[in-house]
């Protein structure tokens, strides 16, 4: 493993903070345009953005582990 490489700052941040940014713009723009959730709403949403979230998460790791394994399957390549 000493021809690991790891991400630069810049594609660390894009890969692990677009999907908070998005939710966060959303948030806001949905919030200029006077949408309000009543408390009955976020009964019903907090489930199912629960699970939408959890299937995201179980996605973003199977990518992110694909992801690392080329890369050092590729280091590996060159260096060997």
């Amino acid at each position: 493993m000493a021809d690991y490489s790891k991400d630069t700052l810049v594609v660390t941040i894009l890969w692990g903070r677009v999907g908070s940014a998005i939710l966060g713009l959303v948030a806001f723009v949905l919030g200029l345009c006077g949408y309000a959730l009543a408390p009955e709403d976020l009964d019903r949403i907090e489930p199912l953005i629960g699970s939408i979230l959890a299937g995201l998460a179980g996605v973003l790791a199977i990518a992110s582990k694909l992801r690392e394994s080329r890369k050092v399957k590729d280091n590996g390549t060159r260096m060997g």
